[in-house]
């Protein structure tokens, strides 16, 4: 049997660990990861870095630059392992077993922050990637969009719009002054 003391100290113990493992919400997507970490936050670095989400486990990282619309048009994302039209099987080689399996309009396979739509000949289709930066600091990095405002869809949202020749990158939000947001990559 513990004595009163022990078991007071076992108590603290668990509480203080689990007090700094339970880190959530935005403090977890707020990670800067890049090969140079010395641009980050620099005046040569807050032009061409947007932003990186990393987390743990099935990494999924988003780099967003100057060079997002350059990359895009040949189907690839800086940071993104697997590219528009890679197959399912070269997705799980890529990044492992999926944290999660669903379906909505098409199946999907969740790592980390990132989407991946699975469509005919079982390929992606769509990469949606949750986003945590402002409507103004995307047309910062990428300028004018092709489309800026809500849909007429009746969608209670607001979205800017990049097209490349053969793809339609867009930064969905709930609203202009939102900083959190889901960016959509899709083939026209």
């Amino acid at each position: 049997m513990l004595s009163k003391a022990t078991g007071v100290c076992l108590l603290m113990s668990m509480l203080m660990f689990t007090a700094c493992t339970n880190v959530e919400g935005p403090l977890q997507s707020q990670v800067a990861v890049t090969n140079s970490p010395a641009k980050i936050g620099t005046e040569e670095g807050k032009s061409n870095l947007l932003a990186v989400t990393e987390n743990k486990g099935n990494s999924c990282q988003l780099i967003l630059d100057k060079e997002l619309l350059k990359t895009a048009e040949k189907g690839q994302l800086k940071g993104i392992k697997a590219n528009l039209s890679s197959s399912k099987n070269e997705l799980e080689k890529s990044y492992g077993k999926p944290d999660v399996i669903g379906f909505e309009n098409a199946e999907y396979l969740k790592y980390d922050n990132c989407y991946f739509y699975i469509w005919g000949e079982n390929k992606i289709g769509v990469i949606d990637i949750k986003i945590n930066f402002s409507v103004e600091k995307v047309k910062e990095v990428l300028g004018k969009p092709d489309f800026e405002g809500s849909p007429d869809a009746g969608f209670d949202e607001y979205g800017l719009g990049y097209k490349t020749e053969e793809y339609y990158l867009y930064f969905k939000y709930h609203d202009k002054e939102s900083t959190v947001g889901v960016f959509r990559f899709k083939k026209l």
